[in-house]
């Protein structure tokens, strides 16, 4: 979805309008969802902390090797930040 979005934001006119195209047929796909609706979607999980979160901590679990997968600072400061304010 974060290259689909990026790719809808593009300056690039032929990469906004394949874009486009894909979120149509996604659109149909989907029970013939609203274009709006899909564009909507996309955006709320591009922009989504806890997408991002997820992202940062399993999105390239398997492009390194097992002993070098860690949680890095800024992501556990993250979770740290989020289950304190969830506490509150």
């Amino acid at each position: 979805m974060a290259v689909l979005y990026s790719r809808l934001v593009s300056v690039n006119d032929k990469e906004r309008e394949e874009a486009k195209s894909i979120v149509a047929t996604a659109a149909e796909k989907w029970g013939n969802r609203k274009f709006e609706e899909v564009l909507n979607l996309i955006r709320t999980l591009y922009e989504d902390d806890q997408v991002q979160l997820v992202w940062r901590l399993f999105g390239g679990s398997f492009d390194r090797p097992v002993h070098e997968q860690f949680v890095t600072a800024q992501d556990a400061a993250f979770v740290s930040n989020g289950l304190a304010a969830a506490a509150v």
